[in-house]
């Protein structure tokens, strides 16, 4: 996926931030990914999921508004 440069946690949800190197029209350039995931317990291990409850909407609003303030969007494209 890419090397891990920082997650947003609020309650069970995670907005992880990846960072690949890519070839754009032939210009090698760094993009920044982005994966939303519930942490849960499964006996005596953690797991990440992609399906979410109801419950989780304010976190995942939260954690999302967090990664966009450090990484803003315009016009499609990763204002930093």
């Amino acid at each position: 996926m890419g090397r891990l440069i920082e997650r947003f946690k609020k309650g069970s949800v995670v907005v992880t931030v990846w960072e690949n190197e890519a070839t754009v029209n032939g210009e090698s350039r760094i993009i920044k990914n982005f994966t939303v995931n519930r942490v849960y317990r499964n006996k005596d291990t953690w797991q990440f999921g992609n399906h979410f409850r109801n419950s989780d909407l304010p976190d995942i609003l939260a954690a999302v508004g967090e990664a966009l303030e450090k990484y803003p969007v315009a016009n499609g494209t990763l204002v930093n």
